[in-house]
């Protein structure tokens, strides 16, 4: 039996292989894509955007601050509520449409996200820690090259 981080250390491993030079932003998209978001959605535009906020601050309040200003990066402004329940469907959309071992590799075995449609935060702190790895493996790349 393979411990459950096993896969997405590996997943991290080879995105940083090959993309360690890319920007966060670019590997949010492409853990956003992996995870099954449509990117055609509203939601998905949204949660890129919490997501990077929540590189920067993962503590911050999604309610009442991180949505907020989420919204108000799209013109016409969308409102704290309308940026949650795109992100949701999104959410939701991509879980029920997701490749399971893909999925996995963001949501491991007794992660929030693994058994049952993750909350939001959830999601999104998943998607945050994901990138992080990713982070790490970076170093771990560059380290290796010298």
């Amino acid at each position: 039996m393979h411990e459950p981080m096993e896969a997405a250390i590996l997943h991290a491993k080879f995105l940083a292989k090959h993309l360690n030079r890319c920007s966060s932003q670019y590997i949010v998209r492409i853990a956003l894509k992996e995870t099954s978001l449509p990117s055609s959605h509203d939601g998905f535009q949204f949660a890129l955007h919490t997501v990077n906020m929540l590189q920067e601050n993962p503590f911050g309040k999604l309610k009442h601050g991180i949505y907020l200003a989420v919204g108000l990066l799209r013109d016409p402004p969308a409102g704290q509520d309308a940026v949650e329940q795109c992100i949701r469907s999104c959410i939701r959309t991509g879980w029920m449409t997701r490749n399971v071992q893909l999925w996995e590799y963001y949501f491991p075995e007794g992660c929030p996200g693994n058994k049952e449609c993750p909350s939001n935060r959830d999601y999104l702190m998943g998607i945050v820690d994901f990138i992080e790895l990713w982070k790490c493996c970076c170093e771990e790349v560059r380290y290796e090259s010298v």
